[in-house]
């Protein structure tokens, strides 16, 4: 029983807070495919989406029928805040610092700096 509550409730909250309840349309889009069938004999899937989802639609008799097609429209989707609740505070502590010295000999070579370096500026002849 709990199983089935948990599905139940998840698929509920996907589908309020996801674009998923436009597949929960697509009974309607075969249906109204069936419809344009029975009145045009010709008329493939591809037309049919072809007509119904690319360009303008001029067709205003059909109009209705036509919003209700899915991935027709935006709707608005609720998003709902999780929040995580703890049984207990959270606390931060400041962080430790370690101050560390070290000494080091000093080397007459690196402190000339350009005697070393490779970088050095164009010499005359």
């Amino acid at each position: 029983m709990r199983k089935l509550t948990l599905t139940i409730l998840s698929f509920i909250f996907i589908c309020s807070s996801t674009e998923l309840h436009q597949f929960i349309r697509l009974p309607f889009l075969v249906q109204h495919y069936r419809h344009h069938k029975a009145e045009y004999p010709g008329m493939s899937v591809f037309a049919f989406l072809k007509d119904h989802y690319q360009g303008e639609q001029d067709n205003e008799e059909d109009s209705k029928d036509d919003a209700q097609l899915p991935l027709r429209s935006t709707d608005p989707i609720l998003h709902l805040g999780q929040f995580i609740s703890f049984d207990h505070p959270i606390g931060i502590r400041k962080p430790v610092y370690i101050v560390q010295t070290y000494f080091a000999i000093p080397d007459p070579a690196l402190e000339a700096g350009s005697a070393i370096s490779i970088f050095q500026p164009p010499r005359q002849a």
